[in-house]
């Protein structure tokens, strides 16, 4: 499937990491039955984190930089309140997770276009029957000054 070129998200993505501070992570490799986060988050894509260590853990969005690294670019979430954590030494989970902020996206009605697998959905099923209303109450404007247009209007005379 294709790859978004705007966000990378993939599933079962699930690797570890001994980065401490509050710099750039470096990824250590999957965990065995999971695939890496850089096998579905191509070029400089940004893409959503989950960072977890004994008590510490970060929940963000993060830009690759290399093939196992990347920044932590904005903070959503963490164990030093919604900041960007210093992790302690020891070993960290790191996986991709759809945070809460997209879900809500999601199910907006604002919502216009979704971008999945790199293709363009449009009009999520949330806002689909608000727009059908628009659309037949349009339509239903349309018929009605058709209806009431003259005659030679709508016979097609010349």
């Amino acid at each position: 499937m294709a790859k978004s070129q705007y966000f990378g998200l993939g599933d079962r993505c699930l690797e570890t990491t001994t980065t401490t501070g509050t710099g750039a992570i470096t990824l250590l490799g999957a965990v065995t039955g999971y695939r890496t986060i850089m096998s579905v988050v191509t070029g400089s894509q940004q893409f959503p984190y989950v960072i977890v260590g004994g008590s510490e853990f970060e929940v963000g969005y993060g830009t690759r930089t290399g093939a196992t690294t990347f920044t932590r670019d904005t903070v959503l979430a963490s164990s030093n309140s919604g900041n960007l954590v210093n992790f302690s030494a020891g070993t960290k989970e790191v996986w991709m997770d759809l945070p809460s902020d997209q879900i809500e996206v999601l199910t907006s009605a604002r919502t216009e276009n979704l971008i999945v697998n790199g293709g363009c959905v449009q009009k999520l099923h949330v806002h689909w029957e608000s727009e059908q209303r628009k659309h037949h109450q349009a339509h239903a404007a349309h018929l009605q000054n058709w209806r009431e247009a003259p005659e030679e209007t709508w016979r097609g005379d010349v």
